[in-house]
């Protein structure tokens, strides 16, 4: 074997070595509490961000790279934290309008039900919005209703019914002023008080827009639809 040969086959060993011990070195997470605490600056309410697009955008950035690294740094085996970092992630690809990645996050969330309602319900709302985004606003709403009423129409009601019951009540009361006062009331003061937020409340705060923007526009589509699938299924009493 020449040199040449043995230095380029030593520089490939070492390069192995180096990504094995990376991946050994990934600490494993069992819950939430073991992961880096993250906070983030805010002007003024923390409710501002729901409506200012500049702050917004220097936020979300800080926060979805905070996201994007616990992930890539952390072995994280808490289903219900990584749903909620993939979910914020989807969402914030969404209103960034990038929904190939929004799509992909929404796959990881969906891949992690493992109950049987939750698996049948998963990506019931994400799937039609993040599909009726790609169409472009000209289709938007037509593809949305179409995707959004086969996937009613397909649900195993007898496995899934309080799970619909419970998102249409969730439907039928949410509004914009009720989601934005929710955000004033729990952060508006912690933030005016510190000038910064915590991971929670950043989530938080990325969920609301999110819903406000996106999720509202098809709030009495999506309430009819589920209030039909519970009639279809209604079984009168007789008075005996």
């Amino acid at each position: 074997m020449s040199i040449q040969t043995r230095h380029i086959a030593l520089a490939v060993i070492c390069r192995a070595a180096v990504g094995t011990a990376g991946q050994q070195a990934k600490k494993r997470i069992e819950n939430s509490e073991q992961l880096p605490v993250h906070s983030y600056p805010v002007p003024g309410k923390a409710s501002v961000l729901l409506t200012d697009d500049a702050a917004f955008k220097v936020f979300v950035a800080a926060l979805q790279r905070d996201l994007e690294t616990d992930l890539q740094s952390y072995d994280i085996e808490d289903k219900t934290t990584l749903k909620k970092y993939y979910g914020a992630l989807m969402q914030i690809a969404v209103l960034e309008q990038r929904y190939n990645d929004a799509l992909s996050y929404l796959q990881k969330t969906n891949a992690l039900e493992d109950k049987p309602a939750a698996k049948a319900m998963a990506g019931m709302l994400g799937q039609p919005l993040i599909d009726a985004k790609k169409a472009g606003e000209g289709q938007a709403q037509v593809i949305f209703e179409a995707e959004f009423k086969g996937r009613v129409q397909k649900l195993p009601y007898e496995v899934v019914l309080n799970e619909v019951k419970q998102m249409k009540s969730c439907f039928e009361i949410m509004s914009s002023n009720l989601l934005a006062g929710l955000i004033e009331q729990q952060y508006d003061t912690l933030a005016q008080t510190t000038g910064t937020i915590p991971k929670r409340a950043a989530i938080d705060i990325v969920s609301t827009r999110f819903k406000i923007r996106d999720v509202l526009p098809y709030k009495d589509f999506v309430t009819a639809q589920l209030q039909m699938l519970i009639d279809a299924h209604k079984i009168e009493k007789h008075d005996i």
